[in-house]
């Protein structure tokens, strides 16, 4: 298995930055690739490791049958207006009842069963119910439904569903990139390493601030740019069955996180795929499209930008020259399969394209993705036919609408 300070006046959560600093800087979202962080004094061995082979089933791409992993799909068209237009840079949740977006200074909650829009949750200010920052990248606690911002005051704020500030967490260092839930006391944050030199890799803490445990980072490379890359996908935190997992981008591991250990749990073999960690200063000029997702340059190794997991799957999303993949591992068969043609596109009998984006597994083993209302009337039109035997409900979409939400069941 594979795996600086420049002052105070910088913090930042997922991929928002904010830059007190006299030099110019040119700072650029990039997400990277996978080498693993080696055992630490803090980390367990474990005795069982699953290879999950990546590289062997992006040679040998499928064609993906819908009801091979799920067990029906629901539409959500939300509503669309001026008091609830859906920016850029967003992922959605769900629970038993409600949509929950989070998106580029945006945090918004519409019915599961309608898509009709009930509230905006906070603001972007400095008054009692403001925040600075929200983004896709923090996480949502959907067991005490609560999800999360950054504060204006080196802390990261959390609101229930009436929009109430319900509980503050102060930053225990600079330079957290994300932040995964241990439990209601107990966070893990992982730190990114700007310059090269960063010794620490991840630290667990409380809700004071206080560091509980801190993981060494073995690894560090050459700083010969002048720019700054952070990326929301450079640490990746996933919940399942009640437990926090963590993958960095630099790193083909896939850990289990407690309060005082790593323990390895699976093993992302790329073999050439796998993205050398001295390379990561070599990563510049990136783009962004209008949906605020990144446009790579061309380079021969994959990026891992998402991963959820249930029962019987672990799910992943991947970039590789330019180009959007998306797989599974199935833990019962241990078998790994990508999606072929270079789509999140999965084959259904009305034709009706289903897509894995920045998908999320929520507790009732439903997993929640959407499609771009636009992407939708366009294959509706290159594809009359097929969209004749779509849900009456996608019948209706206009391009200028919010994207539509698709929740569905996962086999077990």
């Amino acid at each position: 298995m594979n795996n600086s300070n420049l002052s105070s006046g910088i913090s930042f959560i997922g991929n928002t930055i904010s830059l007190k600093i006299v030099l110019f800087i040119s700072v650029i979202l990039i997400s990277y690739l996978s080498l693993s962080l080696r055992a630490t004094t803090a980390s367990k061995k474990a005795d069982n490791v699953e290879i999950i082979d990546l590289k062997m089933a992006f040679q040998n791409m499928q064609r993906l049958q819908f009801d091979e992993l799920f067990r029906g799909v629901k539409y959500v068209m939300l509503e669309t207006g001026k008091s609830c237009m859906i920016d850029n840079g967003f992922r959605f949740f769900a629970d038993d009842s409600v949509i929950l977006l989070n998106g580029n200074r945006q945090i918004f909650l519409f019915d599961k069963s309608s898509g009709k829009f009930i509230k905006k949750i906070g603001n972007i200010d400095k008054s009692p119910k403001g925040y600075k920052v929200t983004l896709g990248g923090l996480p949502f606690d959907e067991k005490n439904k609560i999800i999360y911002a950054e504060n204006w005051n080196k802390s990261w704020c959390g609101y229930n569903f009436q929009g109430e500030k319900v509980c503050n967490i102060k930053f225990p260092t600079s330079f957290i990139g994300s932040f995964g839930i241990l439990n209601d006391s107990t966070f893990a944050g992982f730190l990114l390493n700007i310059l090269g030199n960063e010794k620490r890799k991840i630290v667990t803490f409380r809700t004071s601030g206080n560091i509980v445990q801190t993981f060494p980072n073995p690894f560090s490379f050459v700083k010969k740019s002048p720019s700054i890359s952070v990326s929301k996908t450079e640490g990746l935190f996933c919940r399942y069955n009640n437990n926090l997992f963590f993958k960095e981008a630099f790193n083909d591991t896939l850990f289990y996180v407690e309060e005082k250990s790593l323990t390895p749990r699976y093993v992302f073999q790329m073999g050439k795929y796998s993205f050398p960690y001295e390379k990561k200063d070599e990563l510049e000029d990136y783009k962004q499209d209008k949906n605020g997702n990144l446009i790579l340059p061309i380079f021969d190794y994959f990026v891992i930008s998402n991963l959820c997991e249930s029962e019987r799957f672990l799910f992943f999303e991947f970039l590789y020259n330019q180009e959007k993949y998306w797989g599974y591992y199935n833990k019962k068969t241990k078998v790994t399969k990508i999606v072929e043609n270079k789509a999140l596109n999965i084959t259904r009998q009305e034709g009706v394209p289903f897509q894995l984006l920045k998908a999320y597994i929520n507790s009732d083993n439903e997993i929640i993705t959407y499609i771009e209302a636009y992407k939708l009337v366009e294959w509706m039109t290159n594809n009359p036919e097929k969209a004749k035997n779509v849900p009456a409900v996608l019948k209706a979409v206009k391009e200028t609408d919010n994207p539509v939400v698709m929740i569905a069941k996962l086999k077990e």
